[in-house]
């Protein structure tokens, strides 16, 4: 099981190198499409925050959205999408407060 939930979060992550502290969008069009595990870790958003997050030990992946009851809805799904794939539900922060309804921020902070 272990190797399971390590082989999903290196496929999130992808083989890139690391880069530079950034913040992510991953856009509703993005989102609208049918979603499974394997849709998911191909998002190049979630690629890259994950990738980020994988080398910044102790960092959380901060999932800021917009607010109101669709961004909520919006953002706790990636939440659970993000924990059914591997990462630690402790090592997500879900923050209202985003610019924009039409995506999310992604970003890895603390």
């Amino acid at each position: 099981m272990r190797m399971r939930l390590m082989t999903a979060i290196a496929a999130i992550a992808g083989l890139a190198a690391t880069p530079a502290a950034a913040e992510y969008r991953l856009s509703a069009d993005d989102w609208a499409h049918p979603r499974s595990g394997e849709r998911i870790t191909r998002l190049e958003p979630v690629q890259a925050v994950v990738r980020d997050w994988m080398h910044r030990p102790g960092q959380r992946i901060v999932i800021r959205y917009a607010g109101g009851e669709a961004g909520g809805l919006w953002a706790a799904e990636l939440r659970d999408w993000l924990v059914g794939l591997g990462i630690p539900s402790d090592r997500l922060r879900l923050e209202p407060g985003g610019p924009r309804p039409e995506w999310i921020e992604l970003e890895v902070g603390e």
